[in-house]
């Protein structure tokens, strides 16, 4: 497979996961009972808004070109229409395996390829996030409503 294709590959995937994610700390937020910490999920949802269209910046640098046209085809409903469907967990369970599954996308994309820096700085506060959410979840044993 060409590099450019995995490349493309590749970014869906972060695409998806970030919208998920963005979708996933909103519905975590709406769930908190602390104003402190629902403050902290809205804002990482602004977050992993603009990693996302910062992502998607990247992504029409990289296949905006007329030779192309494959790639130029992006099915951007299904990126934009992708929720977690997975109710039963804990929000706070969720939004970690996400920014999880995020953090190993991100990891992949980055050693594999010269993409953007800008990834390496999303990477970066994915795993500030990570740690915070550890940490507010150990010290208050955070329960959602439902």
């Amino acid at each position: 497979m060409k590099k450019e294709f995995k490349i493309f590959i590749l970014l869906e995937k972060i695409l998806n996961a970030l919208n998920n994610s963005r979708l996933e700390y909103i519905k975590a937020a709406d769930k908190s009972p602390y104003p402190e910490y629902k403050r902290f999920l809205n804002k990482t949802a602004t977050t992993r808004n603009r990693f996302y269209q910062d992502l998607m910046a990247v992504y029409r640098i990289y296949y905006s070109s007329s030779e192309n046209l494959v790639l130029n085809k992006i099915d951007y409903k299904k990126i934009a229409a992708n929720p977690n469907k997975n109710l039963k967990e804990n929000p706070s369970v969720i939004i970690i395996n996400l920014d999880l599954k995020l953090v190993e996308l991100y990891k992949e994309i980055i050693e594999k390829y010269e993409v953007s820096e800008i990834l390496s700085l999303h990477l970066d506060q994915i795993l500030d996030c990570i740690k915070i959410n550890k940490n507010k979840i150990k010290d208050k044993e955070l329960v959602f409503h439902h």
